[in-house]
């Protein structure tokens, strides 16, 4: 699925609602006030993928479920068009996770696509506070979107 901001690509043989995940990138822009201009690039792919990146950009062996790629960072002036980042999630994991949790495989993709995007966002999870920062965010995001 593709329009002029957002680009979600899917390397993975399973089944995946792309319209619904293009609106949890929409609510994220409304909720964090994204420049219009801005691209957000999401890659649905599987573990292999996703252990070879987080390899060569983390150093960290194995898959992780999202990775967030930001191109632009803050303080570097946008132009007309411009790349927000790149969010990769292993939908191989996102399936395994929905499992053991015991919730639908496309809850557990939004909720990983949002915090990729809130990474993207500058969001972290490095101590209490920020962690509580985020999970709020996130949860405002996902309420938009999901029966939360």
């Amino acid at each position: 699925m593709e329009d002029d901001r957002t680009i979600i690509a899917v390397e993975w043989n399973g089944t995946v609602n792309v319209k619904r995940l293009a609106r949890v990138v929409d609510a994220f822009r409304v909720v964090e006030a994204v420049d219009e201009a801005a691209v957000i690039d999401v890659l649905l792919t599987g573990d292999v993928a996703v252990a070879e990146l987080n390899e060569r950009y983390r150093g960290v062996k194995g898959p992780t479920d999202v990775l967030a790629f930001e191109t632009a960072p803050p303080g570097v002036e946008k132009l007309d068009v411009w790349a927000l980042g790149q969010i990769v999630i292993s939908c191989d994991s996102a399936a395994e996770q929905a499992r053991v949790t015991g919730i639908e495989l496309g809850d557990e993709l939004a909720t990983l696509l949002v915090h990729g995007l809130l990474h993207l966002a500058g969001y972290n999870h490095d101590d209490g506070e920020a962690t509580s920062a985020m999970n709020e965010r996130s949860e405002l995001i996902l309420s938009k979107v999901l029966d939360v």
